[in-house]
């Protein structure tokens, strides 16, 4: 039940119930052209409106691999930001709470990484410190 795929969907399922109760209103999977021709998908759109702009999110699962996913991300925002107005935003949520529900640590190399590139790093756990940010 817990491979790769059924956590990612668990993730997913659980990211999106957190859209849903919060009056976060989320379109699940969606993809864009980038600037090399290639579809990059995104796991969530959050539509934008006049100044507001849109909220484009990925998701990340820590593993051992992390820094490897967090690289592919990268590349698929960096791609579509090329293409895009300005007037989009880019977030990558983190699962870092384990199903135990503890938390599980995050390299901070890829908070980092996210950061100097204006990607939004939100770790699960503090998902709550950006409902005003995202709802609006």
């Amino acid at each position: 039940m817990l491979s790769s795929p059924n956590t990612t969907n668990v993730f997913l399922d659980d990211l999106k119930l957190f859209f849903e109760t919060n009056n976060i209103r989320a379109t699940q999977s969606v993809s864009f052209l980038g600037n090399s021709d290639l579809s990059h998908k995104f796991d969530f759109l959050i539509s934008g409106f006049k100044d507001i702009p849109t909220r484009l999110i990925k998701t990340l699962s820590v593993s051992r691999n992390d820094s490897v996913f967090a690289k592919s991300i990268l590349t698929d925002i960096t791609q579509t930001r090329l293409i895009r107005d300005g007037l989009t935003k880019y977030y990558v949520f983190i699962n870092d709470c384990s199903k135990e529900n503890t938390k599980v640590h995050v390299n901070p190399d890829i908070i980092t990484l996210f950061n100097q590139n204006d990607i939004i790093p939100v770790k699960y756990s503090e998902r709550n410190k950006f409902v005003k940010e995202l709802a609006v």
